[in-house]
């Protein structure tokens, strides 16, 4: 009941307006436009700006469209791949990095632990925000005949679009301090 009015409004003067004249403007606006010329100019030239800024995004969001699927399809899936796999996906997407290299800027930035029985680890944060998960096995030690227990860290899908993201940002704030 509220909108009756507006609607009423818009139905019986806006949309007539427009389709007469191609615009709509009220009153107080319009004689601002015969006042001041220039006015009227910059409202138009705004509204044209708007609009190739608008037409610009929309090519983008067209144009991206395979790497958000892309994206999308790496953060849902159950693949997982070692930080040494990560190295090369990193390197390939210009950021030059080897797997030991990785490994310490992992560790030193909190990613990794780096001390005691946890040390290449995952911090339990980014163990829970999806990023590794961390592959249990077991192997029989051919010399001792022990059991001994291995942990294999993996990077998850959502932990390869994260990192590759991460490190672009890095290398884009590089270049543009050069």
């Amino acid at each position: 009941p509220k909108a009756k009015p507006f609607r009423k409004y818009v139905c019986s003067e806006v949309l007539p307006t427009i389709r007469k004249n191609g615009i709509y403007a009220e009153d107080d606006i319009i004689e601002k436009f015969c006042e001041n010329p220039q006015f009227g100019i910059d409202i138009l030239t705004r509204l044209k700006k708007e609009k190739e800024e608008k037409r610009l995004l929309a090519q983008k969001i067209e144009n991206d469209k395979p790497k958000v699927y892309f994206a999308d399809t790496m953060m849902n899936s159950n693949s997982s791949i070692l930080i040494g796999e990560l190295s090369v996906y990193l390197t390939q997407n210009g950021y030059s990095i080897g797997q030991k290299t990785l490994f310490k800027w992992m560790r030193d930035n909190g990613y990794l632990y780096e001390k005691g029985e946890m040390y290449n680890l995952p911090v339990q944060k980014y163990v829970d925000l999806g990023y590794f998960k961390v592959k249990k096995s077991s192997y029989i030690n051919k010399k001792t005949q022990e059991v001994v227990a291995v942990s294999t860290v993996k990077v998850t899908g959502k932990g390869q679009v994260y990192f590759l993201n991460l490190f672009r940002g890095i290398q884009e704030r590089k270049t543009n301090r050069s």
